[in-house]
Order: C-alpha cells, then structure tokens, then sequence
C-alpha cells in the first residue's frame, strides 16, 4: 500500500474513534465539539443528539419529551441535529434572547423556546388568537374539525387558540414551528 491510501484509511479509523466517542457527550459539549468543525458537524446524527439528551436527563430530557409528543403527532417540521442540539441546550428566548425559558412547555406547543411577549406583543409576534366565540368557528363545522385535530401544535388561553401566524426560518434556514399555521384557516 502506498502512503496516501495508508493515511486515509488511518483518518477513517479517527473519525470512526471519535463518532463513538462523541455520543455519549452531554448535549453542551456534543454542540461545542459538532461546532467545531463542518466535517464534525456533519458527522452529528439524529440518533446521537437524542442519545446524549435522554442519558443526561435535566431540561433536555424534558424538552425531548415535549418535542417527542409534537413529532408523534406531526405537528410540526421536522427538526435537523443541528436544530435538535440548540433545542437541547436551549434556555433563553430564540427570538428576543432575553428571557428565559425553561421549556417547550412553556411555549404553547409550536416547537421553539419563546416567551410570552414574543409570542404574542412583539411588533412581529409569533402567535394570534383564534378566538372560539367567534360566530364562524362554532356556525362552521370546519373551523371546529381544524381547532380540534391533534396535529394542530396550538395552547388553549383564555383568548381562544393561540396559532402561528407565518413560517419562521433557524439560523441554518430550516423550518421551524407548527405545520398548520394561520392564513390555513
């Protein structure tokens, strides 16, 4: 064997070394390491991000739990390693980077860490209500069947139902939140 095909096959074995290495990171370092390098990165996989969130418990066994429910019932778009690794670490605000937020839970079901304000009185707000006491909804059999399918990813306030009002993009450009949004109604 020559030189060059010696040291590939030498690079192969690290890389596969370190893939086995890096999955049994917790969520934080997993992120730190998959950010280091784009060949890293790409080297992250559904299956690891998951692995290293359930085997570490705390905030990101909780929010994979709730993100779990929402993919269960296809709620909403699917969410890359990448995305899956910022939801695991997340504790801020994705929009505003101000408050923190402990939880999917707390962001009515859409997919994404927010608070309230964000959700509902920023100048571009994530949500609108989709107030049940409107004649349409309760006169329209159709609204009904909308407001109560399980794939609807929405909060029941005391406004009514709380939905999407259009696509939001990550920083990497993939779609993030619910599937059904408000100009589907």
């Amino acid at each position: 064997m020559d030189t060059k095909a010696c040291q590939t096959k030498l690079l192969n074995k690290m890389v596969l070394t370190i893939e086995q290495q890096i999955q049994f990171l917790p969520p934080r370092s997993l992120m730190n390491v998959a950010l280091t390098c784009k060949s890293l990165l790409s080297r992250v996989t559904t299956t690891m991000v998951v692995r290293s969130a359930l085997i570490h418990g705390d905030n990101a066994k909780k929010t994979f739990e709730e993100l779990y429910k929402l993919m269960k019932n296809h709620s909403i778009h699917p969410p890359s390693p990448l995305r899956l690794l910022r939801l695991a670490n997340g504790r801020k605000c994705e929009f505003c980077c101000k408050k923190n937020v402990l939880s999917l839970y707390q962001d009515m079901n859409i997919g994404a860490f927010s608070c309230w304000n964000c959700l509902t009185k920023a100048p571009d707000p994530l949500t609108m209500a989709f107030k049940s006491s409107w004649s349409r909804c309760w006169r329209n059999p159709i609204y009904r069947c909308i407001l109560n399918h399980p794939r609807l990813a929405s909060r029941n306030k005391s406004k009514g139902k709380f939905l999407w009002i259009r696509d939001r993009l990550d920083a990497n450009g993939d779609k993030i939140g619910p599937l059904v949004l408000w100009k589907n109604m």
